[in-house]
């Protein structure tokens, strides 16, 4: 009977990974996407830019303000990014207390702080793009 019950328990284990697993992975996917787009927006920015140095803006479109709006949706990809890596490292310590695995953690570890960092430098990057658009938008030029 106890027999029986353990393998219960495993396998409804096993399925709730399984879900947490899939559910994890569509979250990378929106994450990544937002990074994708962002970065696209960059390569819009710098086309914009172009378009500027030839006297040929038509778009009602400034590089800063693009390149601001593709900064602000990398920063979010990375942020649910990290909060993935995060959820992950926490489901693999869950797995070896509950199911006796002995999954090295060092490299979600590292994950988890890869994206931490990164949130934070992009948060620099949000900033200094922040500063750059409201000086264009006022007149200012940075010499």
């Amino acid at each position: 009977m106890k027999d029986k019950r353990n393998e219960n328990r495993n396998e409804e284990l096993d399925e709730y990974f399984k879900q947490l697993d899939i559910k994890f992975a569509t979250l990378e996917k929106f994450g990544s996407s937002l990074l994708v787009i962002g970065y696209f927006l960059f390569i819009h920015g710098a086309n914009i830019d172009i378009l500027d140095s030839l006297d040929m803006n038509n778009t009602g479109e400034t590089a800063s303000s693009v390149t601001l709006l593709g900064a602000e949706l990398i920063l979010v990809g990375y942020a649910l990014l990290f909060i993935v890596a995060s959820d992950r490292l926490e489901e693999k310590k869950l797995q070896n207390d509950l199911l006796s695995q002995n999954t090295n953690l060092t490299p979600h570890e590292n994950l988890y702080y890869a994206y931490f960092f990164s949130i934070i430098i992009n948060m620099l990057r949000v900033h200094a793009l922040s500063e750059i658009d409201k000086a264009n938008k006022s007149g200012e030029t940075f010499v």
